[in-house]
């Protein structure tokens, strides 16, 4: 059997007209109809229909995720979380490296962009505006981020 490379596909909100985009991992889709997604260890962007891909990163990355507006790409490094200006190419070391536990495995923004949700050895809170880390979840000891499938995939979402 072939090892083919991962497809990323576009369907309409029933899951009919399914169509492949383009070869990668990962996607995010920003508000402003960009998909972030990582190839051969790097990040892109494409619009839905295909077109405008670039490549955004050329020392890597993993778990693109888009701040609200689309502007900026948070996204993982050598187990940091930077932010890209994705415009003017800015490149910014988004928290501290003391802020959370243990190398990052994944980063999310929050929906009014003022914070990032992380996954490294513990689930952490990273306020921008008062550069203030909480710790949300810790992992048992003797378990990990690779093996806690309850933690992969993280996301946002209001309480009522």
């Amino acid at each position: 059997m072939r090892n083919s490379p991962r497809q990323i596909w576009i369907s309409s909100t029933d899951g009919s007209r399914q169509t492949p985009l383009t070869t990668g991992s990962d996607p995010d889709w920003s508000s402003s109809g960009w998909i972030a997604f990582r190839r051969g260890g790097q990040l892109f962007r494409v619009r839905a229909d295909g077109t405008g891909l670039r490549q955004l990163t050329g020392r890597g990355g993993s778990s693109p995720s888009w701040a609200p507006g689309g502007r900026k790409l948070a996204f993982l490094r050598d187990g940091g979380v930077y932010a890209l200006d994705v415009p003017t190419g800015r490149l910014e070391s988004a928290v501290p490296d003391r802020a959370f536990n243990g190398p990052a495995y994944q980063v999310r923004w929050s929906p009014d962009g003022g914070s990032f949700a992380i996954v490294g050895e513990s689930l952490t809170r990273w306020d921008r505006r008062v550069r203030r880390s909480t710790m949300l979840l810790h992992m048992v000891e003797g378990d990990s981020i690779e093996h806690n499938h309850h933690l992969h995939g993280i996301a946002w979402q209001p309480l009522r």
